[in-house]
């Protein structure tokens, strides 16, 4: 795969550019993603809409929608991304492009895939399972054989659905930031990052880029403090917008603050293992409270706790989430 490749200052307009619209819905847990057929191929695009003067490119995602799949989506939920270098043309009949312009419609939880029906350039329209994109491909193949994805757009969708690998929690920093950053760049959809020590931890944060109420380095300084009380972190992005998790511990000895405890009371062969005092339900819920205050005063969209199940049973809080739209 080719890295991406930001455009020159000021080389294309919005309004010049075409748009593709990247259309998402969770239902059951699952992820899925608006793709249309066009009316002189086997190849599935996403739905698109050249450039016109003095028409932004959330007004042309709207259109397109509309126009391709007889989807409304008002403009708010629409993220325009930085342009996208291509090669091929962007819809039927189009010359070759240099560059699109992607936009974002992550329209969340639904309990059932919202109606479509093709229009204008598209002969069908429909949703398809896009965990990340190597199950866009085997869905689309399983249920239209020969079919495939316009090449203009394959790319975009590799990179936006995830198909790259995230670093390793023991990778260096810097590994980990160039991560992160290329990530919210592009507009990665779902995408997180394991981060084991305090300064991978701070790293990530300062990556993400600044936007809304957003302000990464006062994250990273706050968040950071707290990060020793914690187990690990998890930085990246839910819905193209930040996202971090900072996991709770079971036992005393897996706060991050005692890991050098942990790591001698491995040594000692007299005490293999020896996990320490599990925290009490007392503490964690401190530690939650203390989290979210935090995230709060941060100016987070979201900040609370998140519990987790062990077959079918609740085992309570076991990370914070905060999140900025």
């Amino acid at each position: 795969m080719k890295p991406f490749r930001r455009s020159a200052a000021g080389r294309h307009a919005a309004s010049a550019c075409p748009v593709a619209v990247i259309v998402t819905v969770t239902r059951a847990g699952d992820r899925y993603l608006l793709m249309v057929r066009d009316r002189d191929g086997g190849e599935w695009r996403l739905p698109a809409r050249a450039g016109a003067s003095g028409q932004d490119g959330v007004r042309a995602a709207v259109a397109s929608l509309a126009e391709d799949a007889a989807l409304d989506v008002p403009p708010s939920a629409c993220q325009l991304r930085p342009a996208w270098p291509v090669g091929f043309a962007v819809l039927p009949s189009d010359e070759p492009e240099e560059t699109l312009i992607p936009v974002l419609v992550p329209l969340g939880e639904v309990s059932q895939l919202p109606p479509v029906a093709s229009g204008g350039f598209a002969r069908a329209a429909g949703w398809f399972p896009a965990g990340n994109y190597p199950a866009l491909h085997d869905a689309l193949t399983a249920e239209h054989p020969g079919s495939r994805v316009l090449r203009a757009h394959e790319q975009l969708l590799a990179v936006h659905l995830g198909v790259l690998e995230p670093p390793g929690p023991d990778d260096h920093p810097e590994l980990v930031a160039d991560f992160i950053r290329r990530g919210h760049e592009v507009g990665v959809l779902e995408f997180l990052v394991e981060c084991r020590k305090p300064e991978t931890f701070t790293a990530a944060i300062t990556a993400i880029p600044g936007y809304g109420r957003l302000r990464p380095a006062a994250v990273a300084q706050a968040l950071g403090a707290m990060f020793g009380e914690f187990e690990y972190a998890e930085v990246g992005a839910e819905g193209g917008r930040a996202v971090i998790y900072m996991h709770l511990p079971y036992y005393d000895s897996q706060r991050y603050k005692n890991g050098a405890a942990r790591a001698a009371a491995a040594a000692d062969l007299r005490l293999p293992g020896t996990p320490g005092s599990m925290l009490s339900r007392r503490e964690l819920d401190r530690l939650v409270a203390q989290a979210v205050r935090a995230g709060r005063r941060l100016g987070a969209d979201e900040a609370d706790g998140v519990e987790e199940s062990i077959f079918g049973a609740s085992v309570g809080v076991r990370k914070v989430r905060f999140w900025w739209n």
